[in-house]
């Protein structure tokens, strides 16, 4: 056996092929277009000044929040809580069931985000840069 790097344009018959049976054992069709991710920015403004940011993606049902932050001076305002409602707003709209994030295990972050109904759902030891994280989730 040899296993190479190929292009992906390579080996997609292959994966389409391969995949169909499995994905209609598993969620009862085969959609492709079910995989597609849709990606996502917010931006929050006062006074034209950016103030605060949000980033995440949809996949296959699920909305996967990877970045959101307000500017520092600017904490503790509501800003934080309004763009996480209008991220769930996005996702419920599109369809998905869940909401999941990274965030620093024991941290400020991670409250906030328990104060906003979200559960950790694993604690990830020495994950980046070596920093105890813990992933989160929230049921819509």
């Amino acid at each position: 056996m040899e296993i190479v790097e190929v292009e992906r344009e390579t080996i997609r018959d292959f994966l389409n092929r391969e995949w169909k049976p499995m994905n209609e054992s598993i969620f009862g069709r085969y959609d492709p277009a079910m995989w597609e991710v849709q990606r996502y920015s917010l931006a929050a403004h006062e006074d034209r000044e950016l103030i605060g940011a949000a980033v995440f993606k949809i996949e296959a049902g699920l909305g996967k929040l990877s970045q959101m932050i307000t500017a520092a001076e600017h904490r503790e305002q509501g800003i934080g809580g309004a763009m996480l409602a209008e991220v769930e707003e996005i996702c419920r709209r599109e369809g998905c069931h869940k909401i999941t994030l990274k965030t620093y295990w024991n941290s400020e972050a991670q409250r906030f985000y328990e104060g906003h109904g979200y559960e950790v759902e694993a604690v990830l030891r020495r994950d980046l840069h070596g920093v105890d994280m813990c992933q989160m989730y929230k049921f819509l």
